[in-house]
């Protein structure tokens, strides 16, 4: 059975999306937790709250959407 080299590729990317996604959100999610702890009122942790969603969108835009993308383009280059 064989896998063509841009699905392989893009199975990769999506690997790597992953891993990238979930060790860089841990690092800025306990950052901006101790961000939130330092703030006394809601409103800060509030805005630290957004800030947190709007972070974690784009790391999953770029997670599920831009590596797969490379990985099948770069296994389209490579396998031809």
């Amino acid at each position: 059975m064989s896998v063509a080299p841009g699905t392989l590729g893009g199975m990769i990317g999506l690997v790597f999306g992953l891993a990238q996604y979930v060790s860089i959100f841990r690092m800025i999610e306990r950052s901006l937790n101790l961000e939130i702890a330092q703030t006394p009122d809601a409103s800060g942790a509030a805005k630290v709250t957004q800030r947190l969603k709007n972070i974690k969108l784009v790391l999953l835009v770029h997670a599920f959407l831009i590596m797969p993308a490379t990985g099948y383009f770069v296994g389209m280059t490579i396998g031809a």
